[in-house]
C-alpha cells in the first residue's frame, strides 16, 4: 500500500476515529487492533506474488506537501470482496459540522 499520511487536522481525525470506536463497541462492533493513522491511500498491491520495492522511486518524498482537502462528508462504507476486486457501497452519509 502506498499512502500520503496527514499532518495539519490529522489530530482531529485521530479523536473522530477513538470516538468512532466506542460508540461502534456499543454495537458490539470489534475494534481494530491497529492503530489509526490518518492517511490517504493512493495505491494497493492487489494478489499474491512478490512485493515491489519502492524505496527507490518514493523514498525521496518524506516531508513532501502534497496539498491540502477540505473535508465537510464522512461516508461510512462497506467493502465485499468480488472476484473481479472490491465492491464498495455507501451505506450512512453524515454531514461534519452539523449535529442532529
Amino acid at each position: 500500500m502506498v499512502w500520503v499520511g496527514v499532518e495539519e487536522g490529522g489530530d482531529r481525525l485521530i479523536e473522530m476515529a477513538r470516538h468512532l470506536d466506542v460508540m461502534l463497541r456499543r454495537v458490539k462492533f470489534p475494534k481494530d487492533r491497529r492503530a489509526f493513522r490518518p492517511h490517504l491511500t493512493i495505491a494497493r498491491a492487489r494478489g499474491g506474488g512478490p512485493v515491489p520495492d519502492l524505496s527507490g522511486p518514493l523514498g525521496g518524498l518524506g516531508g513532501v506537501m502534497v496539498g491540502t482537502q477540505s473535508v465537510d462528508t464522512l461516508f461510512v462504507m462497506e467493502s465485499t470482496l468480488a472476484a473481479g476486486g472490491s465492491i464498495y457501497r455507501a451505506v450512512e452519509e453524515v454531514r461534519l459540522g452539523e449535529t442532529s
